[in-house]
């Protein structure tokens, strides 16, 4: 009586767990299209402006956004002396060349997409950066350990107040062992290193975090050391050598206020104890539908740079990049290098030769993977023009 009341425990169980469907919140399937709007308008008349227009999709697509393609971009001064159209390059891209705008003047984007919805965006004033004073870095070992990258600037009229950077790091690496020798053709040869090194490569990451200061509480309008990246310890990062481009950007207050609710909306750890996201309101809008959501918040103005260089010799001993061991190689003979080579999974590191009188060619290889030799998988061995 026993097992017979256990077996029938047991099919219910498993009973219960068969009726069970797959739980698919109905907002991950939601495809609610917003558009989202992100670019200043450069007035500086060196910088380009450019403007990325997309839609949100549904959080179970594969892509993470659809291009706004075939839009009207255009330009507008608050009294109608300025009409400029952006150029279409591709995947929600608009831009135009450098061009002069009066500082004094506002200006605003108007958007009309294919589909024939029209957007606009509230006219807004100039912003005009001051220079970056200088970058520079630290090694701290409290808090978040890592080299600490930092800004300094000011402006003597006190007007700026609010600033937003962005960057883009550039870094040196190598590969984990180094190749001599190539199949060209199917045809083995020693490497011309100047043209087909594939051990040293450059990689340039754009920055995908939001950074923002403000002096707004402080006397005078001066930044010093204001936090821009932080490259933890034992970074490919700063294994031989390492820049970054920062492009400094000043905002007005309700910009930065727009920028601030997203950094800390973006930057929750999705604890049910943590403030919920506040409500994002940008400064666009649909002309017909006053309800529609557009995510973005347009701004005009200029743009500063500077550029930082860090060699591997300036970081301290405890936060260099330590580079893994090289990767083991084997030994082919010549009988196996069409298996081996042709390919291309493996690529030789060295030949082997016999003892003189014996001419070549060689009568053996060392080889290990490609991705152990070939640089060129994570970057590119094309240097950088501004690489010193």
């Amino acid at each position: 009586m026993k097992r017979i009341k256990c077996i029938l425990f047991l099919l219910t169980v498993l009973g219960a767990y068969a009726c069970k469907e797959r739980f698919q919140p109905p907002e991950v399937d939601t495809n609610l299209n917003y558009l989202t709007v992100e670019g200043l308008i450069n007035t500086s008349g060196v910088d380009s402006t450019i403007i990325k227009v997309n839609r949100t999709v549904k959080l179970t697509n594969k892509v993470a956004i659809q291009p706004e393609i075939k839009a009207i971009l255009t330009i507008e001064s608050n009294d109608n002396t300025t009409k400029r159209n952006l150029e279409e390059r591709g995947n929600g891209v608009y831009f135009s060349l450098p061009f002069a705008l009066d500082p004094v003047k506002q200006y605003r984007l108007r958007i009309k997409t294919a589909a024939g919805k029209e957007y606009v965006s509230d006219f807004t004033e100039v912003k005009v950066s001051p220079p970056i004073d200088a970058l520079g870095f630290e090694a701290q070992s409290t808090g978040a350990p890592g080299v600490q990258i930092y800004a300094n600037t000011h402006d003597v009229t006190n007007k700026s107040r609010y600033y937003k950077w962005d960057f883009v790091e550039t870094f040196e690496f190598n590969s984990r062992n180094f190749s001599a020798w190539i199949f060209d053709n199917r045809v083995d040869r020693p490497r011309n290193l100047l043209t087909e090194d594939i051990y040293t490569c450059w990689k340039t990451v754009k920055s995908n975090t939001i950074v923002l200061a403000s002096t707004a509480k402080l006397t005078n309008d001066v930044l010093n050391k204001a936090s821009i990246e932080r490259v933890p310890p034992s970074n490919e990062k700063l294994g031989v050598r390492y820049s970054i481009l920062v492009n400094q950007q000043v905002l007005t207050k309700e910009a930065f206020d727009f920028w601030e609710i997203l950094k800390k909306n973006t930057e929750q750890v999705g604890s049910i104890f943590d403030a919920q996201p506040s409500q994002l309101k940008g400064n666009i809008h649909s002309v017909s539908n006053p309800d529609e959501v557009v995510i973005g918040y347009m701004s005009a103005g200029t743009v500063q740079h500077k550029r930082l260089f860090i060699d591997e010799t300036e970081i301290p001993r405890n936060f260099k990049y330590v580079k893994p061991a090289a990767c083991k190689v084997d030994t082919i003979p010549r009988a196996q290098f069409p298996n081996i080579f042709y390919s291309g999974y493996q690529i030789p590191v060295d030949a082997l030769f016999d003892p003189p009188p014996l001419p070549p060619p060689p009568k053996a290889f060392t080889t290990t993977s490609t991705a152990c030799i070939d640089c060129t998988l994570r970057g590119t061995k094309i240097k950088p023009e501004f690489w010193q």
